[in-house]
């Protein structure tokens, strides 16, 4: 048997773009660029988040958080 994961759990994980997002996201709540995800500053995500292991679900309520955090500036 094989043990790469299935169509359904690769589905599951966020994109490379919804990494992407979050971190240009992030660089503008922060002030400052910001490059890897244990580089958030933000008590809400979780060390696994941080460390990119998220489902795409999640990364779409990060997201959302970050564009509600720039929006009430």
């Amino acid at each position: 048997m094989s043990a790469e994961p299935t169509t359904k759990e690769h589905d599951m994980n966020a994109t490379e773009k919804q990494i992407d997002f979050i971190l240009s996201l992030a660089s503008k709540v922060q002030g400052s660029r910001v490059r890897f995800l244990s580089e958030v500053d933000a008590v809400w995500l979780s060390q696994r988040d941080r460390r990119g292991h998220m489902a795409k679900e999640r990364a779409s309520e990060i997201i959302d958080d970050l564009k509600s955090q720039l929006k009430n500036r």
